[in-house]
C-alpha cells in the first residue's frame, strides 16, 4: 500500500467500523447514512465512493464479519471429516458453534450484534447477501448432520437445526442480558466462548437426538439415500419474519383451549 492509498483505506475502515456499530445497536433500517457519516467523520461522497449505496455498505459490513467466521466453520468441518468420515454429532456442532463465539470475543460486541441483527431484522433487501453468505455453510453442515442422524427424516432435521441456530443467534445477540439474568440467579455470568459453547452443544445435541414424532411423514424430501445439494437443501439459517412471531405462538394456545 502506497502513502497515497493509506488515507483512502483508513477512511473506508472508519466507515465500516461506524456502520457495524450503528447497525448492531439500532438495526439496518433505523440507521441512516447521515448517522454513519457523523460517526465516521466523513461526508456522504465517501460512502458513495467506497460502497456505492447503503445496500452496498451493508453487504460489505456483512462480508467482513461473516466471511472469516464461515470460512473457519468450513475449515474445521473439512479437517474433522478428513480425519474421521463418521464423526460424533458433538464434533460437528463444535465446528459450527465455536467460530462465531470466538469471533465475538475477538471482534467485540458490535460485530456480533450486527451479525445477530442480520438474522432477525428480516429485511428482504438483503436476503440475497444473507443467503450467499450462509447457504453453502448451511448445506455442508446439514449434510454432515444427516450422516450422523439417519433416523431423522429430512423435515424433522431441518426444523431442529433451524431451532438450534436460533439458540446460537440468541446467545450472541442478547449475551449482556443473559449475563445480568445469570448474575441475578447466582450463576457465573463470565462470558467465555468455551463455556458458552459447551452448554450450547449439550443443548443442541439433545435437541437433535430427541425421539422423532410418531405419525406419517409428509415431508417432500424424505429420501435418506440421496445426497442433498445446495439448491435442494432448505437453508436452516433463514431470517424469521418478526411479524409472524405472534401468530406462531397464538396457534398452540388456541388449540389447548379447545381440547
Amino acid at each position: 500500500m502506497t502513502d497515497s492509498e493509506k488515507p483512502t483505506a483508513r477512511t473506508r475502515t472508519r466507515i465500516l467500523d461506524a456502520a457495524e456499530r450503528l447497525f448492531g445497536e439500532h438495526g439496518v433500517k433505523a440507521t441512516s447514512l447521515r448517522s454513519i457519516t457523523s460517526e465516521a467523520e466523513v461526508n456522504l461522497a465517501a460512502i458513495n465512493y467506497h460502497f456505492g449505496s447503503k445496500e452496498g455498505l451493508v453487504h460489505e459490513v456483512l462480508n467482513r464479519l461473516v466471511g472469516p467466521v464461515n470460512e473457519e466453520r468450513l475449515r474445521r468441518l473439512d479437517v474433522l471429516l478428513d480425519a474421521n468420515p463418521k464423526p460424533e454429532l458433538e464434533e460437528i456442532l463444535e465446528a459450527f458453534v465455536y467460530p462465531p463465539l470466538e469471533a465475538k470475543i475477538s471482534k467485540g460486541v458490535s460485530g456480533m450484534r450486527m451479525l445477530a441483527r442480520v438474522h432477525i431484522d428480516g429485511d428482504p433487501e438483503f436476503e440475497e447477501a444473507f443467503l450467499r453468505q450462509f447457504g453453502a455453510v448451511g448445506t455442508r453442515f446439514f449434510t454432515a448432520l444427516r450422516q450422523v442422524l439417519p433416523q431423522l427424516d429430512h423435515e424433522t432435521l431441518f426444523f431442529r437445526f433451524h431451532f438450534c441456530v436460533g439458540a446460537l443467534v440468541h446467545s450472541l445477540m442478547f449475551h449482556q442480558r443473559l449475563q445480568r439474568v445469570a448474575s441475578a440467579l447466582g450463576v457465573s455470568s463470565e462470558w467465555k466462548a468455551e463455556k458458552v459453547g459447551r452448554h450450547l452443544i449439550c443443548y443442541m445435541s439433545a435437541a437433535l437426538r430427541g425421539e422423532a414424532p410418531a405419525g406419517p411423514d409428509t415431508s417432500p424430501n424424505t429420501d435418506r439415500g440421496s445426497s442433498p445439494t445446495e439448491n435442494s437443501v432448505p437453508n436452516p439459517l433463514p431470517k424469521p419474519d418478526k411479524n409472524s412471531s405472534a401468530d406462531s405462538t397464538a396457534a398452540p394456545t388456541q388449540k389447548r383451549r379447545g381440547e
